[in-house]
C-alpha cells in the first residue's frame, strides 16, 4: 500500500454504502483516475469487495475483435495462455500466403 491509499484511509472514514451496487456496505476506496495520490472526493468511490473486484478484473471477453464467438471449437490457447480466434487466425494465415505469392 502506497502513502496515497493510506491517506484516502485517512480522509475518508465513513463509507456508506457502495456507489455501485447501492446494496453492500462499501469497505474499498476506489481512485477512479488509477492515481492513488489524487485523494480529492470526486475521484474516490466507495465501493463494496464485489464491485471493486469487477473494476480491476473484468470478465473475460466473449467474443475476439472481429466478432467470432470464443467457443471451444473456436478458440487456440497459447502456449502463453493467450485465446485466439481459429476463424481469424486461419484468415490471417491465408492473407500471408497470399501476399508470398
Amino acid at each position: 500500500m502506497n502513502y496515497g491509499h493510506v491517506v484516502a484511509n485517512r480522509r475518508y472514514l465513513e463509507l456508506g454504502v457502495c456507489v455501485a451496487c447501492g446494496l453492500a456496505p462499501a469497505v474499498h476506496r476506489h481512485h477512479v483516475d488509477g492515481d492513488s495520490y489524487h485523494n480529492e472526493p470526486g475521484n474516490v468511490a466507495f465501493l463494496c469487495r464485489a464491485c471493486h473486484t469487477k473494476v480491476h478484473h473484468p470478465a473475460p471477453l466473449t467474443h475476439c475483435r472481429n466478432g467470432h464467438e470464443y467457443t471451444p471449437a473456436n478458440t487456440i490457447v497459447t502456449s502463453q495462455g493467450k485465446r485466439v480466434c481459429r476463424i481469424c487466425k486461419n484468415q490471417h494465415a491465408r492473407d500471408y500466403q497470399a501476399r508470398k505469392r
